[in-house]
């Protein structure tokens, strides 16, 4: 992600204090840290199976339940973007019990994952061999909803899935919508599916009960 796509996703969510806790589960490379580095945030902690190294932020090398179980820390804001959806149905309750457990009174949780409302959730499903589920926003808020109080829903859009998806999707189904509406069958284009690029992927913001 870019500068500009962490400005619009996550300036609204962030501490107002520069000294509060914040965990970025699945941090990869650490360009998000990097960012709230430059921000002025102090306390940072990245946790990844192949961590990157910024001087200033702690990193974990861990799997993020055993993290989660082992370490005991609780932090203002946890951050998991594009990560949830790794995870093994079986384990989802365990995940939500564990980062229940790690954030202070108030604390903030932020999930960032690919929308199985999408008109084209499938590719996105199987884009990655490591994709285990997918979730629409009210699929992740009911999950969540067990530990947490809903704050905002809202939808994102990767640079990298905007590019790919916006001729596929405006250029290619406007022939057969003509199609369509030439033979009096317009109806068939009113599926519940999120059609828009920005509606690939979607942000839930919720706070610790």
């Amino acid at each position: 992600m870019s500068v500009q796509e962490f400005e619009r996703n996550y300036k609204k969510v962030l501490p107002s204090s520069k000294s509060a806790a914040i965990l970025d589960l699945g941090c990869g490379d650490g360009a998000f840290l990097s960012w709230l580095k430059k921000k002025g945030y102090e306390d940072l902690t990245g946790v990844d199976l192949k961590p990157a190294s910024i001087d200033g932020v702690v990193f974990h090398r861990d799997e993020i339940i055993r993290f989660l179980q082992s370490n005991r820390k609780r932090y203002d804001l946890i951050m998991l973007r594009f990560v949830i959806e790794h995870f093994k149905k079986e384990d989802l309750n365990t995940l939500v019990e564990l980062l229940d457990l790690r954030l202070v009174s108030g604390g903030r949780l932020v999930i960032e994952t690919p929308n199985a409302g999408f008109i084209l959730a499938a590719s996105q499903r199987w884009a990655d061999l490591e994709h285990e589920v997918m979730f629409t926003p009210e699929t992740l808020s009911k999950l969540l909803s067990t530990h947490f109080k809903i704050k905002r829903r809202g939808y994102s859009c990767p640079a990298g899935i905007r590019a790919r998806t916006t001729l596929l999707l405006f250029w290619f189904p406007l022939r057969f919508f003509l199609w369509l509406l030439a033979i009096g069958n317009w109806r068939f284009l009113v599926p519940p599916l999120s059609i828009g690029p920005e509606d690939a992927a979607f942000i839930v913001e919720c706070v610790r009960k």
